[in-house]
């Protein structure tokens, strides 16, 4: 156990510096994007992100980033959900759907993997870093903006909380990582709406996202 902490923190550790990472790639990748194109057409659409401040490309690039964590996320804890290994007494009878996971498995609620407290890691890595980023970067003070700190602290907090104890609590963690399915929807329409794009691209992402939300963060 105590060696299987000792990873895990260095997971943690290794995946603050890939997100800090990640952010200086995209941001570099979206200005080297944006210049070109204004050379090409002075009028392309991301005249309207250059005309932004400081502050707003890096809201504009924590968008962008924010759809690689989510999809990272909702990979890792597909993943992580196949990884159960039960007793041969407590495994699923042959050609259940979904066999030894989360979903079907009562043992496999009980007793998490290793990966299941890598994905969670990775969700802690991301929080962290994010608040910076919003704090520090964008500098954000506004009302709307501390109930995103808060949602953040609450996060934080739920899970270490999961770590502590463990079993159920910690797969029930990695599993409601699901929850991030919602989030490209979001981040691309607040990306879209920064673009000026109000096609039909927009319109279906916007219903895609409404359900979404709907069904990943209310119904689950």
């Amino acid at each position: 156990m105590h060696k299987n902490s000792n990873s895990l923190l260095t997971a943690y550790l290794c995946c603050i510096v890939w997100w800090i990472t990640c952010l200086m790639l995209v941001k570099w990748v979206r200005d080297w994007r944006m210049t070109t194109q204004l050379q090409k057409n002075p009028d392309s659409h991301w005249k309207h992100i250059q005309a932004y401040t400081v502050n707003q490309k890096w809201l504009h690039a924590s968008y962008i980033y924010s759809i690689i964590h989510a999809l990272a996320l909702i990979c890792l804890n597909f993943y992580a959900s196949f990884q159960c290994d039960p007793p041969t007494a407590y495994r699923s009878p042959e050609g259940t759907f979904f066999g030894n996971t989360v979903y079907t498995n009562e043992w496999c609620v009980d007793n998490c993997n290793w990966w299941e407290c890598f994905t969670v890691s990775v969700f802690m890595a991301y929080l962290t870093v994010d608040f910076f980023v919003c704090y520090y970067l964008i500098d954000d003070q506004s009302a709307g903006a501390f109930e995103n700190y808060f949602h953040h602290f609450i996060g934080l907090v739920g899970s270490m909380c999961a770590f502590i104890v463990g079993r159920s609590i910690m797969t029930l963690s990695s599993a409601t990582c699901v929850t991030e399915l919602s989030t490209p929807f979001v981040s691309l329409r607040a990306l879209l709406s920064g673009h000026k794009k109000t096609g039909m691209v927009y319109i279906v992402n916007g219903l895609l996202m409404t359900f979404g939300f709907f069904i990943f963060r209310c119904v689950f």
